[in-house]
């Protein structure tokens, strides 16, 4: 009432279309999108158990068009490498975006990608080499941290979760699925950006 007082000039109708406008707009939004709690741990009353492995299957199997997976560490997850290897195989575009090994300037003493060997040419590094990374107390590099998978432009699964084992597993984790909407088109569209900049490299560049 006091934002309308201070405009004279907007009518009572004109106030009142506006809102119903504002209303029809958040309605349409939230019977467009979903969130979900995805929680790898002790279940309660309102958080139920629901593993990040299974959630991630079905990001992955729900691409029809361009897939990206985000992640710090990966190993010992051969149901997810064989899901983004049926992915492929459908026609789907896979990008990776994994944390280097610390030969080419990342941190970890593995990289990430030797986990996807199977795959073939859809992996990217994380960003930049160690000389272009912000350099931490300690004289350290930062790191490639994201942990998420995004498939087209419609669903995306933001996790705490590392692409291992006992990460998707075992581990207590906490994700957010989101169906619909304008975050996973978002997202997406900000790591294409990132690679299209060369800011996210191919491995070996």
């Amino acid at each position: 009432m006091e934002a309308w007082e201070a405009q004279p000039e907007l009518s009572g109708p004109g106030l009142a279309a506006a809102l119903e406008a504002a209303v029809g707009a958040v309605a349409r939004l939230r019977s467009s999108q979903s969130i979900d709690l995805v929680w790898t741990g002790p279940a309660t009353a309102e958080v139920p158990v629901r593993l990040t492995a299974e959630v991630l299957a079905e990001v992955i199997g729900s691409a029809t068009g361009r897939l990206i997976v985000v992640s710090f560490a990966a190993y010992r997850v051969p149901e997810l490498v064989a899901a983004l290897v049926a992915a492929a195989r459908r026609g789907v575009e896979v990008r990776l975006v994994l944390e280097d090994g610390d030969a080419d300037g990342g941190t970890l003493k593995v990289p990430a990608a030797a986990a996807f060997g199977e795959l073939e040419g859809p992996v990217t590094s994380s960003p930049g080499p160690a000389s272009e990374r912000p350099v931490l107390p300690g004289g350290s590099r930062a790191s490639m941290h994201a942990k998420a998978a995004i498939a087209d432009e419609h669903t995306s699964l933001t996790t705490s979760a590392n692409l291992t084992g006992h990460g998707i597993e075992a581990n207590t984790e906490l994700g957010l699925l989101i169906r619909g909407g304008p975050i996973p088109k978002r997202l997406a569209r900000h790591f294409r950006q990132l690679m299209a900049l060369g800011i996210l490299r191919p491995v070996g560049e």
